[in-house]
Formats: C-alpha cells, sequence, structure tokens
C-alpha cells in the first residue's frame, strides 16, 4: 500500500512530507497561533515592541529600587548644613545630640548617666531640636 503524502509550504516553496511530519508542523504552528491570540485577547505587551534605534524597551522601565542621583545629592547637602549647624550648639546641647543620636541612646539610659529625669532629658531633646529646626530654616 502506498503512503499518503502531504505538502507543507515554508519560505514560498512546497515540500513534500509524510503524514506524521506534516500533523506535527501544523499542530506546532497552530500552537503558536494559539499563544498569538490569547496575547491579544489578555492584552499582553512586550517590552521589545517600545524598542527605538536608540533604546530598547527595558529601558525605558524606571527601576523603582534605584536611588536617584537628587535625592543623593539633597542628602549630602542636609547632612552638610546639619553638621554646620551643629557645630555652632553649645556644649551641653552637643552633648544631648551626641548621647540620643550619635550613640543611640534611650531617654532613660541618658536621664541615667547624667542623674536627672527622663521627663527633663525629653524637654532638653526637644529644646535642641528645635532650636536645630531654626538653624536650618534660616
Amino acid at each position: 500500500m502506498q503512503e499518503k503524502l502531504y505538502q507543507i509550504r515554508i519560505d514560498d516553496q512546497m515540500i513534500t512530507v509524510d503524514e506524521e511530519v506534516y500533523y506535527a508542523y501544523y499542530r506546532a504552528k497552530r500552537y503558536e497561533k494559539y499563544l498569538e491570540e490569547k496575547d491579544r485577547r489578555n492584552r499582553k505587551v512586550l517590552f521589545s515592541n517600545l524598542d527605538t534605534e536608540t533604546t530598547t524597551g527595558e529601558e525605558m522601565i524606571p527601576d523603582v529600587g534605584a536611588i536617584s542621583v537628587e535625592a543623593l545629592v539633597t542628602d549630602a547637602l542636609m547632612i552638610e548644613r546639619i553638621k554646620e549647624c551643629l557645630v555652632s550648639l553649645g556644649e551641653e546641647e552637643k552633648e544631648i545630640v551626641r548621647v540620643l543620636f550619635y550613640d543611640n541612646r534611650s531617654e532613660r539610659e541618658a536621664a541615667a548617666i547624667w542623674g536627672i529625669s527622663q521627663p527633663a532629658v525629653h524637654k532638653r531633646k526637644n529644646r535642641v531640636l528645635t532650636q536645630l529646626r531654626g538653624m536650618l530654616e534660616m
């Protein structure tokens, strides 16, 4: 019995193949078409579709985790300004800032070190912070 021959079109050429190759070829082709239809139905957008001559679509996506240069410069300038303001504080105010913020001690620990109450440390801290805010606003 003679085997039935099938033809498939590849690059505008008709190629004769057997039944197994024919069905495998068109099954794969139909699956590709199904995936394209599914993408269209789900409104899938590929970033590669946004490519231009100078940039790729992936480069146009903002990096949420990246720190902006403006933020780095602003932070550096603010730190420099705070350091300048700290120099103009009195010795007692500098000690409060050092213990509470640089040494990272609690108000209760600072009160034990200085032999005063915690509310007194809190009031002094707030007074120093208000003084620093005033200097920074100038």
